[in-house]
């Protein structure tokens, strides 16, 4: 199965820490390993680089955990997550000795990730070739020994393949791979402007809120040109309202400051309750910055009757 990223599930994994006003470290890093045998399938049809080996077909393998015996294992390399082990490989007609399994598993980094770098550490039974995105990197390790490999990923999809060869085929020497690849990257810290930026977090139920803020670089430059974000309020129930390019969201290449305009009386909101601002990376559904609130007490209705 193919990694997927939504923006829902972020968003409630980190709301807790942002209420709180709590700013994003700038610097983020990534382990895509710990679960690696829930996200490494095999064997496919297509190699990796496109070639497919000799006579490969996609036959009935069967996928199995644990880490083999005399693998690298989670007490002593917590990094490297579980084993995919194809107990019967498809032999190509040409050969009775060696099988080719072919492995790959996709991740998406933020669009507005900057110096993107990637480590990846393998163990394979019994070689492997690595790839990103369809070209060769490196050879991996091969069982039991560990190779780390460093790669630079784009921006969009990225695929890491694996193209795992094993020697002596029988059920008792099947096909395996672990791996676990570390991703580090930068991303923007949001810049709130007025009125947002006075600290004030109690919004009069009923008004109108300009919602402004800026992206800028650890370096303090901040960016002029759109980046692929959206606005994201969101309250105790999920998402309240989203604004996005060309909905609501509007960009200014002078200054490169983004502005949308909230009207809290078109929504059911309660005093006393923790709402949040959220800048949100588009492709990942990575929370950049959040700016926590709450709302005064709504006015209540006045009725009329006759005397």
């Amino acid at each position: 199965m193919r990694r997927k990223f939504g923006i829902t599930p972020v968003l409630a994994g980190i709301l807790g820490l942002t209420l709180c006003g709590m700013s994003h470290a700038a610097t983020v890093t990534v382990n895509l390993g710990s679960a690696a045998g829930a996200d490494v399938y095999g064997p496919l049809t297509t190699d990796p680089a496109g070639i497919p080996p000799s006579g490969l077909s996609a036959g009935s393998a069967t996928e199995l955990s644990p880490v083999p015996t005399g693998w690298p294992t989670a007490s002593t390399d917590t990094n490297l997550g579980s084993a995919v082990w194809i107990t019967n490989p498809t032999l190509p007609p040409d050969t009775t000795s060696t099988s080719y399994s072919l492995f790959e598993d996709s991740f998406i980094p933020p669009c507005t990730a900057s110096t993107m770098a990637g480590t990846l550490t393998t163990s394979a039974n019994n070689s492997e070739m690595i790839y990103l995105n369809n070209v060769g990197v490196n050879a991996g390790g091969s069982a039991p020994s560990e190779a780390d490999v460093t790669f630079t990923p784009i921006q969009g999809v990225n695929t890491l393949g694996f193209d795992v060869t094993t020697n002596g085929v029988t059920t008792t020497n099947p096909v395996g791979l672990i791996y676990n690849a570390v991703l580090t990257y930068t991303v923007p810290n949001v810049v709130w402007r007025p009125p947002l930026n006075t600290g004030r977090r109690i919004l009069k139920y009923g008004s109108t809120l300009p919602i402004k803020f800026q992206l800028r670089t650890d370096a303090g430059r901040f960016l002029k040109t759109p980046q692929e974000v959206n606005l994201i309020i969101t309250g105790p129930s999920g998402e309240l309202v989203g604004f996005s390019s060309g909905a609501g969201l509007k960009f200014a290449r002078g200054n490169g400051q983004y502005l949308a305009v909230f009207h809290s009386k078109q929504y059911s909101m309660a005093a006393g309750v923790n709402y949040a601002i959220n800048v949100v990376d588009s492709c990942s559904g990575t929370v950049l910055g959040t700016f926590p609130f709450q709302v005064t007490q709504p006015p209540t209705p006045h009725h009329h009757g006759k005397k």
